[in-house]
């Protein structure tokens, strides 16, 4: 069992300093805070600082039970919970005009919570020369926190909310080989069926949406497959290694109308790596490769279509290094 404590403050510094403006803004007017407007209660320049607190605790846990029935083979199951601790949305450049719409947009969203349940199974055979592990797994989440819109007095804006609860369960199997004492292979497979059973939110006219049909932006599938080989060198090793991975297709803004620009179609990506260990200086020299094939693919994107266009952020693009570690 664990007991967590967070405390979370988020200061606001929103302000027009038109000491800072660049000479194409135009002039005129005062510098002045652009939060709650000081008639309010609100700061007043240049003290602009604006901040609310909150603190959040939760009780996570762990209970498990393994079972050997054979030299080998080891059963197991286990129920968790795990926690993901609340916070504030940064509210940007928001004017508020008046307490309650301030108070409304630094209401802390609350913590999210996940109870799991896993069962599964690790082998070793063939004189631990394969090893084979596989789980699956059932998770039901609450609270989920999910950047949504909401009304704050009244106004439409976008913040981070407890939208959502849901539910996830899927599985995974490793299997890792080596039939030579150089060779070692390993693959593997796992699939995700992630569910909202609830999930609310607000359209751009701030009519209440039920998005509980809406995916998870995860993939359903990925795969793995990967190859290292060892070289016996004098006072030393030279170890060869390539993984291949590939990612299903994921949608990383649902709801958008536009779906296909903030869609990641499933793809490939080659990694390898060659090593050269020194025993004599317990030094370990390296050059490596990500991303081989320079696959061009979206890491994540988000919904600005009600402004005309949708964000998407590349992933890395092909990557070589040098890398030299040195333990003592």
């Amino acid at each position: 069992m664990r007991y967590t404590k967070d405390s979370r403050e988020i200061v606001s510094r929103n302000r027009i300093d038109l000491s800072q403006a660049i000479p194409l803004l135009p002039a005129g007017g005062a510098s002045r805070c652009a939060g709650l407007a000081p008639a309010l209660g609100g700061p007043v320049f240049p003290n602009c600082d604006d901040a609310e607190g909150a603190d959040f605790d939760e009780v996570t846990w762990l209970a498990s039970v393994d079972w050997a029935p054979v030299s080998d083979v080891t059963l197991y199951g286990s129920i968790s919970k795990g926690y993901r601790s609340g916070g504030f949305t940064p509210p940007g450049a928001a004017v508020f005009s008046s307490v309650a719409e301030r108070d409304a947009a630094f209401t802390p969203y609350e913590p999210e919570t996940v109870t799991n349940y896993e069962i599964g199974v690790k082998s070793e055979f063939a004189e631990r020369r394969v090893r084979l592990n596989s789980s699956v797994y059932y998770q039901d989440y609450k609270n989920v926190q999910q950047r949504v819109r909401d009304t704050v007095n009244g106004l439409l804006v976008t913040l981070i909310r407890n939208a959502a609860d849901a539910t996830l369960y899927g599985g995974e199997i490793e299997l890792s080989a080596r039939p030579t004492q150089a060779l070692t292979l390993d693959v593997g497979v796992a699939y995700l069926n992630a569910q909202f059973d609830e999930f609310l939110a607000r359209d751009a006219s701030g009519n209440l949406l039920d998005l509980s049909s809406q995916p998870f932006s995860a993939p359903e599938w990925t795969y793995n497959a990967g190859a290292t080989y060892t070289l016996d060198v004098g006072g030393g090793s030279v170890r060869f290694n390539a993984n291949y991975s590939w990612t299903d297709d994921v949608n990383h803004a649902p709801g958008t109308p536009d779906a296909a620009s903030v869609t990641q179609a499933s793809f490939g990506m080659l990694d390898a790596r060659i090593s050269w260990l020194i025993d004599s200086a317990d030094l370990d020299i390296a050059v490596f490769g990500r991303n081989l094939t320079d696959e061009q693919y979206i890491s994540f994107a988000s919904n600005a279509q009600a402004l005309g266009w949708n964000v998407g952020y590349m992933g890395a693009p092909r990557v070589y290094g040098v890398q030299v570690r040195k333990n003592f």
